[in-house]
């Protein structure tokens, strides 16, 4: 059958028919039989329009009748086949090719180039598997296809089966769907996804997206990866074992990092990064997680060990923070915040000037060195300022501000309205006599005589609420708040600078020891 110019439609009926549509946008529908298509240069826009025939052995054919392999680009366009002349407009599509993996009765079973190669289904499937330089859509079959896509901005679709995708360069999308896949990104910024199924996913060079779907999937990441993101992997299975493997990094050779939910693994003296998006969320239990690292000398870390290097600080200004459990933070050498979250944590500045937060549970805060700030949240607290001039405060609870010489110049402000008891406790370097007691302001000031040391309540006459309950030295002596009001009268009637508290006349001694005596039990 020979359509010859113009827009024609083509029906073989029964029998092997030979239909050629010639020049103009045609459709070809060879019917029932052995049918063969003729096209080639100048042929138009072709197209064979749902030719159905499902009879085992069929052998359906184009034969390009003045066109070779290398005169002609084959495509899959969702589940067409396309055929198209190049340098030209030239096409043929064959609607419906790739229903059923190419086994739906749709399908042309092969191809015929004027030299007389021939292309078989197998060909054909492979051949539209291969990418150009041009931004195209790939899509695999049941099988275990190998799909490189090569230039451009490609989208590669896995189908069923155990498939590796290569996305070459460009900014590629690869969905791995099912199966057992391996995903490599190439150059450009790559967005992988794996789907079901335990999945090998490779970003290589440039910013990327990965994300492995369901199973136990493993990440590559090493040097000259880019800044690539584990975005919202989320697979709440018991049991999941998901897997950052670095190539050619080893321990030495990453900083290991939480930023607010997410985990941050850094290439040391590089911008290279691997972020973990909500890896830490429910305390690293929520899904998001990565389950282990492993490096190129073999070692192995487990939640367990990731969770508690996040907590060690290091010579950079970190924000650390803790679990529900019951952890130990250690901040390091610079200006860290450290929150220990549920638990009875215990948290420690270090140098620097840090701020601890206890969050709930009842923790012991420990500023060590530099001007800081503790927060001790809910819960019975101990904050330790250390050295260097510290804001101290409690919130509720029942909460022991602890004060020694050394402790510099601090400052406690106790607004708490529970009826919990607060206690500023001294050190077993300072004993009743060596504690001097006045009034600055709203503040209750109490100095360290013979030091530079002293501490503020803040607010002491503004509200009881800013008070704390008592004083206490270590060898057991209290003072009541009630009682603090006497000592501050008697030291004010003296009239000694500061500086000049052991500076009294034998009298005015007698008169405070009396009163010291007569207050702290």
């Amino acid at each position: 059958m020979l359509g010859g110019a113009g827009n024609d439609s083509l029906s073989g009926g029964v029998g092997n028919d030979s239909l050629d549509g010639g020049a103009g946008n045609d459709q070809l529908d060879g019917g029932e039989g052995d049918d063969t298509y003729l096209f080639g240069k100048g042929a138009g826009q072709d197209t064979i329009y749902y030719a159905y025939e499902n009879r085992e052995g069929k052998l359906d054919t184009i034969k390009l009748t003045d066109l070779n392999a290398s005169d002609v680009s084959v495509r899959r366009d969702g589940n067409d086949l396309i055929i198209r002349v190049l340098g030209s407009t030239d096409s043929l599509r064959v609607v419906y090719h790739f229903q059923s993996d190419a086994a739906g009765g749709y399908q042309i079973d092969r191809l015929v180039f004027a030299d007389g190669s021939v292309w078989d289904q197998t060909q054909i499937k492979s051949q539209v598997l291969q990418g150009s330089d041009s931004d195209e859509t790939l899509s695999g079959t049941s099988g275990n296809d190998v799909i490189s896509a090569g230039a451009g901005d490609d989208t590669v679709n896995g189908g069923s089966g155990n498939d590796t995708f290569s996305g070459g360069a460009g900014a590629d999308t690869l969905n791995g769907d099912a199966g057992n896949d391996l995903l490599q990104g190439g150059a450009g910024n790559d967005t992988l996804y794996g789907g079901d199924g335990n999945d090998v996913l490779d970003g290589g060079a440039g910013n990327d997206q990965l994300n492995g779907g369901d199973g136990d999937d493993t990440y590559l990441f090493g040097k000259g990866a880019g800044q690539d993101t584990i975005y919202y992997a989320n697979e709440a299975r018991v049991g999941k074992l998901d897997t950052v493997k670095l190539a050619d990094l080893n321990v030495s050779d990453v900083s290991i990092t939480r930023d607010s939910s997410d985990l941050l693994i850094r290439v040391n003296g590089t911008t290279d990064n691997l972020r973990v998006m909500n890896h830490f969320a429910e305390d690293a239990t929520s899904g998001y997680q990565i389950d282990q690292l492993q490096f190129a000398d073999g070692t192995l870390w487990s939640q367990s060990t990731i969770k508690s290097q996040v907590l060690l600080g290091n010579s950079s200004d970190q924000t650390l923070r803790g679990y529900a459990s019951d952890d130990v933070i250690n901040a390091g050498d610079v200006d860290d915040t450290v929150s220990g979250g549920a638990g009875k944590d215990s948290l420690y500045g270090g140098k620097g000037i840090d701020m601890l937060y206890g969050e709930e549970g009842n923790d012991r805060l420990y500023g060590e060195a530099g001007n800081d700030t503790l927060y001790g949240g809910s819960g019975n607290d101990v904050l330790n300022g250390g050295t260097g001039n510290d804001s101290l405060i409690g919130g509720d609870g029942s909460d022991i501000y602890e004060i020694s010489i050394g402790s510099g110049r601090d400052v406690i402000n106790n607004y708490d309205v529970s009826s919990g008891t607060d206690v500023l406790q001294f050190g077993t370097d300072v004993s009743l006599e060596d504690l001097w007691f006045r009034r600055s302001g709203s503040d209750l000031e109490v100095s360290i005589i013979d030091t530079n040391d002293k501490v503020l309540v803040s607010n002491w006459y503004a509200a009881n609420d800013y008070q704390v309950d008592q004083f206490k030295t270590a060898d057991g002596k209290t003072l009541l708040d009630s009682q603090v009001q006497s000592l501050v009268d008697k030291m004010a009637s003296f009239g000694v600078d500061a500086g000049a508290e052991r500076n009294l006349t034998a009298a005015q001694q007698t008169q405070l020891d009396a009163v010291l005596a007569a207050n702290w039990q």
